[in-house]
């Protein structure tokens, strides 16, 4: 058995735990990894992060954003550039 997970594994571990129960093997690697490497550390920090943004967002709304429209040069804009790739 590994005992340490590399960084794939451990940021895989991570996203995995946001939405399902890893079991105690994954748990106990994930946070050895975790106690020394400061990249992983980040990215873990980094998508709590982002799910406390999504949970917000859903809860509350788009609000200013929601409905917005572009502005009519925008959007003649977009065309020309998606018809010319």
């Amino acid at each position: 058995m590994k005992i340490m997970a590399d960084c794939a594994e451990t940021q895989a571990k991570v996203t995995k735990g946001l939405d399902l129960d890893l079991t105690l093997r994954e748990r106990f690697s994930m946070r050895f990894h975790l106690l020394m490497c400061l990249n992983c550390q980040a990215f873990t920090r980094q998508m709590a992060a982002l799910r406390r943004l999504a949970h917000d967002l859903g809860r509350r709304g788009l609000g200013r954003w929601h409905g917005a429209k572009l502005q009519a040069k925008a959007r003649a804009r977009i065309r020309r550039a998606l018809r010319s790739s």
